[in-house]
Protein backbone atom coordinates (compact mmCIF):
# COMPACT_ATOMS: atom_id res chain seq x y z
CA UNK A 1 0.00 0.00 0.00
CA UNK A 2 1.08 3.48 -0.67
CA UNK A 3 0.17 6.86 0.69
CA UNK A 4 0.79 9.70 -1.49
CA UNK A 5 1.76 13.54 -0.08
CA UNK A 6 3.10 15.81 -2.51
CA UNK A 7 5.71 14.40 -4.31
CA UNK A 8 6.63 11.83 -1.34
CA UNK A 9 5.48 8.41 -1.55
CA UNK A 10 5.24 6.44 1.49
CA UNK A 11 5.26 2.57 1.39
CA UNK A 12 3.30 -0.25 4.02
CA UNK A 13 3.13 -3.22 3.68
CA UNK A 14 -0.53 -5.92 3.65
CA UNK A 15 -0.29 -5.77 7.44
CA UNK A 16 0.34 -1.67 7.58
CA UNK A 17 3.86 -1.61 8.47
CA UNK A 18 5.65 0.69 7.54
CA UNK A 19 8.68 -0.08 4.22
CA UNK A 20 10.17 3.29 3.20
CA UNK A 21 9.55 6.74 2.07
CA UNK A 22 10.50 7.41 -1.67
CA UNK A 23 10.61 10.91 -2.61
CA UNK A 24 9.82 11.37 -6.46
CA UNK A 25 11.00 14.06 -9.11
CA UNK A 26 7.82 14.36 -10.60
CA UNK A 27 4.50 14.16 -10.28
CA UNK A 28 1.81 15.32 -7.96
CA UNK A 29 -1.49 14.40 -8.79
CA UNK A 30 -2.02 11.92 -5.84
CA UNK A 31 -5.34 10.14 -7.22
CA UNK A 32 -3.43 8.54 -10.13
CA UNK A 33 -0.72 6.09 -7.83
CA UNK A 34 -0.55 2.76 -8.97
CA UNK A 35 1.57 0.16 -9.30
CA UNK A 36 2.36 -1.64 -12.21
CA UNK A 37 4.71 -4.02 -13.93
CA UNK A 38 6.71 -3.75 -11.24
CA UNK A 39 6.90 0.10 -11.19
CA UNK A 40 5.25 2.68 -9.14
CA UNK A 41 3.13 4.93 -11.49
CA UNK A 42 2.03 8.60 -10.72
CA UNK A 43 1.08 11.61 -12.88
CA UNK A 44 1.14 15.26 -13.41
CA UNK A 45 -2.67 16.94 -13.33
CA UNK A 46 -3.66 18.14 -17.07
CA UNK A 47 -5.78 19.94 -15.85
CA UNK A 48 -8.73 18.83 -18.18
CA UNK A 49 -5.53 18.24 -20.74
CA UNK A 50 -3.45 15.27 -21.26
CA UNK A 51 -1.20 15.20 -18.32
CA UNK A 52 2.30 13.12 -18.16
CA UNK A 53 2.91 10.06 -16.45
CA UNK A 54 6.10 9.00 -14.38
CA UNK A 55 7.19 5.43 -13.66
CA UNK A 56 9.29 4.73 -10.97
CA UNK A 57 11.40 1.32 -10.08
CA UNK A 58 11.00 1.00 -6.26
CA UNK A 59 13.45 -1.35 -4.60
Amino acid sequence: MNLFFGTNSHNYDLKGRFQKSVKLSHGDYGFSLSFANGLLWVSEDGDYEEGMWYGYEVR
